[in-house]
């Protein structure tokens, strides 16, 4: 199933689509709307660091690594939070689904870097 993956073409959109997310919810991070959460800080930023390392012309060695390290490292804070919540049996607090899509978001920017030609 994943050959079948146009990565070349969804790199753009999943980087403009993540760097939007984490510009939002530090807006509403810091307009004091939303509880801050130091899980939900990292993964937010984390989030935005890999979509515009996606964003930049070519692909080589070091963003590749780059992505690699702020991705990987997004995604375990994100287990991370997933894992307390449930240790914590708060399946009814919105945080699994927060930390839920930013793992899943963060784990198809992996995806769609690594599976892109250019």
């Amino acid at each position: 199933m994943i050959k079948y993956l146009n990565a070349d073409a969804l790199v753009k959109p999943l980087a403009w689509f993540s760097i939007v997310v984490c510009v939002v919810t530090w807006g509403l991070d810091l307009a004091g709307l939303v509880y801050a959460c130091p899980y939900c800080q990292v993964q937010r930023t984390t989030m935005g660091l890999v979509g515009v390392l996606l964003l930049l012309p070519s692909k080589n060695l070091i963003t590749d690594y780059f992505i690699l390290i702020f991705g990987v490292f997004g995604a375990y804070v994100a287990a991370l939070q997933m894992f307390n919540n449930f240790l914590k049996s708060a399946y009814h607090e919105e945080f699994i689904y927060l930390s839920t899509c930013a793992f899943l978001i963060l784990m198809a920017q992996l995806l769609v870097a690594f599976k892109r030609t250019r």
